[in-house]
């Protein structure tokens, strides 16, 4: 076995114009054929492919002017890689590793936390920060471009800014409002009760119309 692939080396009685074949059947049950070249006198060799793990069945025939004249069958088994072989843990690599890279082979797993790290340094992006100052800085710079500052203007800027103290009006008492308006209602009626009233028209007697209305029809 060589990689991937099975050298095949098969021996014949010799024969004038004979071929040697060989089908196989793989692990996945899949068939492969193969055509073996003569190499010497009643020897035959090539190379079937045995990429898979398992068990091959192989059926060799000779044949010569069409007519099959010896026939044979053989199994081929591939087995696992080597490193399977090796169970446990391979401690003389594991250190090597570890000796290689400045490190140790901890045998207690606690300790794993305990080592010092190395100082690592990596750049940091500052999109963001870029993103959050043009966000801050537009603003200004559209005020800038509409905005007309003159030194006129700032006595007047101030004034707007500065907060207004407005005068605050004392507040009333409630008995003082109450009375203001007592006196109010009071002037009102006396002013109503010193005005002439007209005298109050007797009400018609709608009979005299009426007799009349009749003498007219």
């Amino acid at each position: 076995m060589q990689g991937d692939h099975t050298h095949l080396l098969v021996t014949a009685p010799a024969t004038a114009g004979g071929s040697v074949a060989v089908n196989a059947l793989t692990p996945d049950l899949a068939g492969a054929s193969l055509t073996l070249s003569p190499t010497g006198p009643g020897r035959f060799e090539g190379d079937l492919p045995t990429d898979q793990v398992g068990s091959y069945l192989l059926h060799v025939s000779q044949s010569a002017g069409g007519v099959v004249r010896h026939t044979t069958t053989a199994g081929l088994v591939v087995p696992y890689s080597p490193e399977y072989r090796d169970l446990g843990t391979d401690t003389a690599s594991l250190r090597a590793i570890a000796q290689a890279g400045g490190g140790v082979v901890l045998t207690d797993l606690s300790r794993a936390f305990q080592l010092p790290v190395p100082p690592v340094k990596a750049a940091q992006p500052i999109s963001e920060l870029l993103l959050i100052l043009a966000i801050v800085l537009f603003p200004i710079d559209v005020a800038l471009r509409r905005l007309v500052f003159r030194l006129e203007d700032v006595p007047a800027w101030q004034a707007a800014i500065r907060p207004q103290r407005a005068a605050r009006a004392k507040p009333v008492p409630a008995e003082a409002t109450v009375t203001r308006l007592r006196e109010r209602v009071e002037g009102i009626r006396a002013a109503r009760a010193a005005e002439p009233r007209a005298p109050k028209k007797k009400p018609e007697d709608p009979t005299g119309e009426l007799l009349a209305r009749r003498r007219r029809r």
